[in-house]
């Protein structure tokens, strides 16, 4: 099968904490352990994967978007940029035969998350829902356009075909909040980045 990574965690800040060190370690290790499926990944340019490992890389197919400006993501009236980068997913989706599109990183406020795609099986990892879960909490420090952005991923998530979650707390609340069938949903540890591994 042909995967397609969504590659925008590379561009935030998060690249260097929390999730985009886990976004790195997953690809690598997905690769890793991975011998019969090839694997792409999407940027704005092939300079933003210059913090995965070499050989990570060596065995993605790094697809450059010179179109798309992650800075764009946080800027209002971004709509335009929004459908564009739709736009181009899908063509890669079509031009590369790919099987899978996954979204590493779909509720953070600086990447775009895309609707359901055609032609392919959509994939999200989920961290949680905190902010879902606990509404009276977050959205009454939030602003409106902020809660709104929320909430219209949230409903796209809602037709994606399946969710890889962190932990049976995050599913149980995709199952439980988004009323989403079971079948669509596993659980797939976080687990401890190698460094942590004795040599």
């Amino acid at each position: 099968m042909n995967i397609l990574i969504d590659g925008q965690t590379l561009h935030t800040a998060e690249v260097h904490r929390g999730i985009g060190v886990y976004v790195k370690n997953i690809i690598y290790n997905v690769l890793k352990n991975d011998f019969c499926n090839e694997f792409y990944i999407n940027v704005a340019d092939e300079n933003s994967t210059s913090l995965l490992s070499q050989w990570t890389r060596n065995k993605l197919h790094i697809l450059e978007d010179e179109s798309f400006e992650p800075s764009m993501v946080l800027q209002p009236n971004n709509k335009i940029y929004y459908e564009k980068y739709e736009s181009n997913i899908q063509s890669i989706i079509d031009q590369n035969n790919i099987d899978i599109y996954w979204n590493m990183n779909p509720l953070m406020f600086n990447v775009f998350l895309p609707s359901k795609f055609s032609n392919c099986l959509n994939v999200v990892t989920m961290y949680d829902l905190i902010p879902f879960v606990m509404q009276d909490t977050f959205f009454k420090e939030w602003d409106k356009k902020t809660t709104e952005e929320y909430l219209s991923k949230i409903n796209k998530l809602k037709s994606y075909d399946l969710f890889l979650s962190i932990s049976e707390s995050t599913q149980n609340d995709i199952i439980q909040h988004l009323e989403c069938n079971p079948e669509k949903c596993k659980v797939t540890y976080a687990g401890v980045s190698s460094s942590y591994v004795p040599d």
